[in-house]
């Protein structure tokens, strides 16, 4: 590939990618938890033994919880702090889409599809909810 097409490719998924992080952002914390997030975030609250014994019979996968707990110790129990986690994963899952686009077609075919997976209203809509379904996608 040309030295000025990978540039322009790459400036292409920065641009994408600060999209993407605009679109997750905006009115992050518009809205106050819902039942659901609430059940994440005391979760996350708990010892980690406790919160380990407490989810045992869960059907999901510990990895979520525990990683909230790690998460809202560095960036607080604010809807936006807690919520920021999912938007993380968001930004993860559009760069991660760009990898599997660019090897399975190439370049623009990977920017493309990032675009698209930014400006998905069902990404948008997850990476905003504090719940296990952005790591799960």
């Amino acid at each position: 590939m040309k030295h000025t097409t990978r540039q322009a490719a790459q400036i292409g998924l920065l641009l994408i990618t600060l999209l993407a992080l605009a679109l997750r952002l905006y009115r992050l914390d518009g809205q106050s938890f819902w039942a659901d997030e609430m059940s994440s975030l005391v979760s996350a609250a708990k010892p980690v033994p406790r919160l380990l014994h407490d989810i045992s019979n869960e059907i999901h996968p510990p990895g979520y919880h525990l990683t909230l707990k790690a998460w809202v110790g560095i960036f607080g129990i604010g809807e936006a702090g807690v919520r920021s986690l999912s938007v993380f994963f968001g930004l993860a899952l559009v760069l991660l889409t760009y990898l599997i686009g660019r090897r399975i077609s190439g370049e623009w075919a990977g920017l493309v599809a990032a675009f698209l997976a930014a400006i998905s209203p069902f990404q948008v809509y997850y990476s905003q909810e504090a719940r296990m379904h952005m790591p799960l996608a």
